[in-house]
């Protein structure tokens, strides 16, 4: 089964669903959500009772620089703590992509589990490449497909049980695994 984790991390939540399926693969004690979004925190919260995952979702801009100097990212980071950025980068202007890249990266050093699922579109984004590297380089785990979630995450237990709560479709295709 897969590594029990504490708390996990869903930055810029969306749905929740993702954060969810982690969540609930991983066993963990309470999940956290981060929107910007009022709807996005209305249907997080809505995923996260459904699962009868104790968390909460809080409105929040993942990329605003905090005081003192330590990222968002950052201060939840360290080991238990899974954080997840699926689709969170792309939305983001490009100093809130390197404020997230920079989190993302000091969060992983602090011994958190990190996981990037970005693009949609990936020759649109000429920014990918430099964080894919970035955050491989890391050792942290970038999914450049959705689909790629299914197979890259069977090691750990997550496939099936994602599969069982409807949250994900089994394709079978992966680019990489660290």
């Amino acid at each position: 089964g897969a590594e029990p984790v504490d708390d996990v991390i869903d930055l810029g939540c969306g749905t929740g669903a993702a954060g969810a399926a982690w969540a609930l693969a991983g066993r963990a004690r309470s999940i956290r959500g981060f929107d910007r979004h009022p709807w996005a925190i209305a249907e997080a919260s809505w995923t996260y009772r459904q699962f009868q995952l104790p968390g909460r979702v809080t409105h929040a801009n993942i990329a605003a620089p905090r005081r003192p100097q330590r990222s968002r990212a950052a201060s939840l980071g360290r080991r238990g703590t899974a954080i997840l950025a699926a689709y969170s980068a792309n939305e983001l202007a490009p100093e809130g992509r390197a404020i997230l890249l920079t989190s993302l990266l000091e969060a992983h050093a602090l011994g958190s589990r990190v996981l990037v699922i970005e693009p949609i579109a990936r020759r649109a984004l000429s920014w990918w490449g430099d964080w894919q590297s970035a955050v491989e380089r890391a050792g942290i785990l970038a999914i450049v497909r959705a689909e790629e979630v299914a197979r890259c995450t069977a090691k750990g237990g997550f496939r099936r049980h994602a599969v069982e709560v409807g949250l994900i479709a089994v394709h079978e295709h992966v680019t990489r695994f660290p």
